[in-house]
């Protein structure tokens, strides 16, 4: 979540004004061109979809219609979508993360769909075999490899953990993309993210939970938008959980994960008394904490696909990727993650999926 203290303006004020405390809120969007690190200047855009994916390879993509101008630098330039908020006579400004045109259809008015930095990782390959030695520190490669690729704000928590052996798994022709993504989720790591401020960053994935609900939406706010969709997956998920590591060069490490929590609705409590067994195999791992982090992290999005709620807000600008939220309204009440959200001119629409089911 994004800090929205501005101006002298704390938190909670400026949430309060968007979320139309005084009746009413001022808030227009700009478009501006970004070269390098400096904005040159605001495009006249004349409309716009704004999304973020928390499933997706690349989490940030945008659809934009503005009149063309002629010194636009496509292979270099970045498009930058702003929410600027009036408040008390002061212009309070939250970007959002920075796009690369990946297609520009028009003439005089030009539509532009663009994604984020990261999408740069899925269109490069590593161009050589890598070696790496036994007991590099996984953050320590994944950062010097992306910063060698060209990104200059790579933001990846430091972890203890190391290289067992060496290791040369990978081809010249594989993407850098499919190479940080097994290198992060064997330490159990989030995948890469575009930041607002123009970096890509990664941190340990953590269970959602009541401690991590920094957003909430109520049935009193008039943000909350009329209409709620809301749809339960009633298939018989997995409740045994065995992740295991076959590799040679690494011993043998294998982790259960029992579900039998009967709050749960997948456990055998709650399942007709059936127990239902998944079994993962992962050629590489960290240690046996990553591969525990894993299969519980495995275990909890199997949960999670039982419950899916759609809903509409007022435009609010402080929601990043895989947000755990509070909503409490007439159609459903409770702990959600949020999956992905589309910001639009009128409104912004949230695709949530429940925590976990009482």
């Amino acid at each position: 979540m994004i800090n929205l203290a501005q101006e002298g303006f704390s938190h909670e004020q400026v949430l309060q004004a968007l979320q139309f405390q005084e009746g009413r809120r001022q808030m227009r969007y700009e478009l501006w061109l970004l070269r390098g690190e400096t904005a040159i200047y605001p495009l006249p855009l004349r409309d716009f979809s704004f999304t973020c994916d928390c499933l997706a390879d690349v989490k940030y993509t945008g659809r934009f219609t503005f009149q063309s101008l002629p010194d636009i630098r496509w292979r270099s330039d970045r498009l930058q979508l702003r929410m600027v908020l009036t408040l008390k006579g002061k212009e309070l400004i939250y970007p959002f993360p920075r796009l690369r045109a990946a297609r520009i259809s028009g003439d005089r008015m030009l539509t532009v769909t663009a994604c984020d930095e990261t999408a740069i990782l899925s269109q490069s390959s590593l161009g050589e075999r890598p070696l790496i030695r036994a007991g590099t520190r996984y953050t320590s490669f994944l950062t010097g490899l992306l910063e060698k690729a060209g990104f200059s704000h790579v933001l990846i928590t430091p972890s203890d953990a190391l290289f067992s052996a060496d290791r040369e798994d990978w081809e010249p022709e594989t993407s850098l993309a499919s190479l940080c993504s097994q290198l992060l989720s064997e330490i159990g790591y989030r995948s890469l993210e575009a930041t607002r401020l123009g970096g890509i960053r990664s941190g340990p994935y953590e269970p959602p939970g009541p401690l991590h609900a920094k957003i909430s939406y109520h049935e009193k706010n008039s943000i909350l938008l009329p209409g709620c969709s809301r749809e339960l997956m009633n298939d018989c998920c997995p409740n045994r959980f065995i992740g295991y590591v076959s590799n040679p060069e690494q011993p043998p490490m294998q982790y259960e994960y029992l579900n039998n929590n009967p709050a749960s609705p997948t456990s055998p409590h709650n399942n007709g008394g059936y127990t239902i067994t998944a079994v993962r195999r992962f050629d590489s791992i960290a240690d046996r904490e990553s591969l525990e982090k894993n299969v519980r992290r495995w275990a909890l999005e199997t949960e999670a696909l039982y419950e899916y709620l759609e809903l509409q807000t007022a435009p609010m600008p402080h929601h990043e990727v895989q947000e755990v939220l509070f909503i409490d309204c007439r159609e459903a009440s409770g702990l959600y993650t949020e999956i992905g959200w589309t910001l639009e001119r009128e409104q912004m629409t949230h695709r949530l999926r429940r925590c976990r089911m009482d």
